[in-house]
């Protein structure tokens, strides 16, 4: 009777350990949004992975699209990179203007901290309950400054 007592508050404690602990859950939250007047598409790629393509994203004007990400507290820190899967992209306004993103290295690439790079200037907020929101729209602006 011992066994099965000790054998059972075994179990017990196993099925215990084993289960996820949600209060060492971070959740990201990524909010892409298309406030031009011209339908994009969104292409990433690694830049040092032979522009090895990773993602196509097609917004037509006003849509969004938002994703999430869960990691615990020891894991990673998750960026709008990780949400868009590359280390470059390029936003394609409708085939009229282009405008190329890359962050080959955060330390040393000048492109990476221009003011409205996506990949690293997407604006982020928590709401304190293990929430983080990173957002970044795309605005008519946007449009008006890319390369023709």
């Amino acid at each position: 009777m011992k066994k099965i007592k000790f054998i059972i508050c075994l179990i017990v404690f196993i099925q215990l350990s084993c289960t996820d602990r949600n209060d060492d859950d971070i959740y990201y939250d990524f909010l892409l949004k298309n406030e031009t007047n011209k339908n994009i598409i969104i292409t990433t790629y690694h830049r040092y992975h032979d522009n090895d393509l990773q993602r196509t994203i097609t917004l037509s004007s006003g849509e969004s699209l938002s994703e999430s990400l869960q990691s615990t507290s020891s894991g990673p820190d998750y960026v709008f990179e990780d949400f868009l899967k590359g280390d470059s992209i390029i936003i394609n306004y409708q085939n009229e203007r282009k405008e190329i993103f890359s962050c080959r290295n955060q330390e040393t690439d000048v492109n990476c901290s221009e003011s409205r790079n996506i990949l690293r200037n997407a604006e982020r907020i928590s709401n304190g309950n293990n929430r983080i929101l990173s957002k970044y729209i795309i605005f008519q602006t946007d449009y008006d400054n890319a390369n023709d």
